[in-house]
């Protein structure tokens, strides 16, 4: 179509349209010179398609109109028509078509998140609720670890935490009941003893004195069960805070071992030391000599009359060692690695005649690893036993220029 400045069809392809006007507003925007050129879409009625040469039926139509100039004067509009109907219809077909396919695959991705979500939340779930039966003392709970994920090594670590947790409630309840089994037999013994004193009347002199030293003895053992079990506590607690200094072990060793000397000769027992090159460490004097002390008087204990005791201090490269060694009765093989435990007895070679609280050893290990050393057992039943402990050397600090 060409209309004129005024808005008038001039001319159209199938002159149906010739002295007519037209509102549209792409072309008033081009004939008011507001824009050069400009375009729309546009729904027709039945009466208008027909009369601008579409197809039957057709409704949608683009326009596209421009302005006419001519010497730098706008002599009017051209303006071009094309019918959409097919492409519109197409869209329309293809959007029946993606319909279903867009809600079947909304129903698809709904049904693969909830079992993806399933996936990854249930093992969390699982794990809350093992969490918790924990939380209600249920210390045994485990959970499933499978695969390599970020959950699988949570389950992991949780399962690990909880075998640790175990066992300390396991050592807990093992502990209460060896020290409330120590503490009932010497408490059992003092009963007996007291009770035959009360009601036997008969009594001689000799027998009292025999029951009250036993007495006495039962409260000797159970002040150094007391004693030892609080030294334990406090070396548990308080680990940092002990007071260390600048020491010669040979010296320190070979005071204890003088100090022990007269027990050893009392038992027919030979003691003797030796000392390689100087050895100089930094630990807690005093819980160095509860250390040896313990050693030394576990060699002699379990030491029969006649036999010899060795205790021998040496350094090696950056390492002080001790090692006791004796000739008395051994351990067997398979209680040397329960011997540090607390209370752990070997029937025939830790038995309570010999006094000792069970706790010797632990307290010895204790020490030792405060102080960043390391503990050696090598015993055979029948031949004897030797214990190696070694300290970190002290090694003085270059003073700064």
């Amino acid at each position: 179509m060409v209309l004129d400045t005024d808005g008038v069809v001039q001319a159209d392809s199938f002159s149906l349209l010739n002295g007519s006007g037209s509102g549209k507003e792409e072309i008033e925007a081009v004939r008011t010179g507001s824009r050069g050129s400009a375009h729309g879409l546009h729904k027709l009625e039945a009466s208008d398609s027909q009369s601008q040469g579409a197809a039957a039926g057709s409704t949608y139509v683009m326009y596209y109109a421009s302005s006419i100039v001519y010497d730098g004067n706008m002599l009017g509009v051209l303006v071009m028509s094309v019918p959409v109907q097919d492409i519109v219809n197409q869209v329309r077909a293809t959007s029946a078509r993606l319909t279903p396919v867009f809600i079947v695959t909304c129903l698809v991705v709904l049904i693969v998140s909830f079992a993806i979500s399933k996936v990854i939340t249930r093992p969390i779930e699982e794990l809350t609720g093992v969490i918790e039966k924990m939380s209600r003392g249920e210390v045994h709970q485990r959970v499933k670890v499978t695969g390599n994920s970020e959950l699988s090594r949570l389950g992991a670590a949780f399962n690990a935490m909880s075998e640790q947790l175990e066992r300390i409630e396991q050592n807990r309840n093992e502990f209460v009941s060896d020290v409330s089994h120590e503490l009932r037999t010497p408490l059992s013994s003092m009963k007996i003893l007291i009770e035959s004193m009360l009601y036997d009347e008969n009594i001689d002199i000799e027998r009292h004195k025999e029951f009250l030293t036993d007495v006495n003895k039962e409260i000797d053992r159970l002040t150094n069960i007391i004693g030892d079990l609080l030294l334990l506590v406090s070396m548990e607690h308080v680990p940092t805070l002990m007071h260390t200094s600048i020491l010669h072990l040979d010296e320190l060793v070979y005071g204890v071992v003088k100090r022990m000397e007269p027990l050893a000769q009392r038992k027919g027992i030979e003691l003797s030391f030796h000392a390689g090159s100087e050895a100089v460490v930094r630990a807690s004097e005093l819980k160095l000599q509860q250390a040896l002390t313990n050693l030394i008087d576990n060699a002699i204990k379990y030491t029969q009359e006649g036999g010899h005791v060795d205790v021998l201090v040496a350094a090696r490269q950056d390492r002080a060692g001790v090692c006791v060694s004796d000739t008395g009765i051994g351990i067997p093989e398979e209680d040397i690695k329960h011997i540090v435990e607390r209370f752990y007895r070997v029937e025939k070679a830790r038995s309570r005649s010999a006094g000792g609280t069970g706790l010797g050893l632990s307290i010895v290990e204790k020490i030792v690893k405060m102080h960043g050393g390391t503990l050696d057992i090598q015993s055979r039943e029948g031949e004897g036993t030797t214990i190696i402990f070694s300290l970190p050397l002290w090694t003085q600090p270059e003073l700064e220029e």
